[in-house]
Parts: C-alpha cells; structure tokens; sequence
C-alpha cells in the first residue's frame, strides 16, 4: 500500500464534488495523526459514496451544506494545481460528525486517534472558536467546546 499524496487529493476533488479533502486524509497531511492513511477521505455536500479505483481508494462523507467552507485552505500543490483542504480542526469536526464520535475529553482523544496534546494546544484556537460558533451540528459544536474547554485548563 502507498502513502496518500497530494496528487491523490488532487484527483479526489475532480471524482465527486462539490468536495474537499477532510477526515483522516486532512489529519494526516497537517501531521496529525501519525498513521499513513490509505484511503483519501473527503467530504462532500452530496450522498457519501466510495470509488476503488486502480489509483486508490476514494471515500466521501456528507457533511450538512451550511458553513460548507468554513475552515477549509485553498493550497498551491504544483504550478497550476490548487486543492482545497481542510484546516486540522475543520478536519477534527467533520470526523466527529461523519464517525459520530464523543470522547469525554482531549486524554480520549488522544488516546483515539493519537493527536497529541501540544498539537491541539499549538493549533489554531480561533479556528476553534469559529468552528464551535458556526458548524451546523450541535453534536459537533458540544465535542468541540469540550475540546477548548480541556486546552483552556491545560494553559492555565
């Protein structure tokens, strides 16, 4: 099996759209997580669906359309190709509402999915903020807030 590339990304925007690079795919590509991901995962604002393809594997999650970009870079790959990814928390997010995951706190998490702490604690918190405020899920919006809420009190 291969590690996922960008070209792969590149390649899943143009299979199933409107669509964006997310879920593990986008965990792994900003260091994240530390498993190679075999699958490219995105999400999409129609029905999920999987393609095999001789090229790999391509999964799609819906997410709901409301806010869709929010918190999703346009990233140069090459000259003239653009992907559109999503920042490490709009990733996290998505996760959460396509895996319907809980975790009590940032410790479950961690220990889920292997994201160490000072990675959520240097990432961008007003992303975060901007994630808890607008994602269209409540589910999502209350594991978020329990995520700052858990960053808050480790600063202190």
């Amino acid at each position: 099996a291969k590690q996922v590339l960008p070209n792969d990304f590149e390649l899943a925007l143009n299979i199933y759209g409107p669509s964006f690079v997310s879920l593990e795919s986008a965990l792994s590509y900003h260091g994240w997580i530390p498993e190679a991901v075999y699958t490219t995962t995105c999400v999409t604002l129609k029905r999920s669906k999987e393609f095999k393809t001789p090229l790999g594997i391509f999964s799609y999650k819906h997410v709901p359309s409301d806010q869709f970009y929010l918190g999703v870079e346009r990233t140069v790959i090459k000259p003239n190709i653009i992907i559109f990814i999503a920042s490490p928390y709009r990733a996290l997010a998505d996760f959460i509402y396509t895996r319907k995951k809980t975790w009590k706190n940032i410790f479950e998490l961690e220990a889920d999915l292997r994201i160490e702490n000072e990675t959520l604690i240097e990432s961008d918190q007003k992303m975060l903020e901007l994630l808890i405020k607008n994602y269209p899920s409540r589910r999502v919006r209350e594991g978020l807030k329990k995520i700052l809420k858990n960053l808050k009190d480790i600063k202190k």
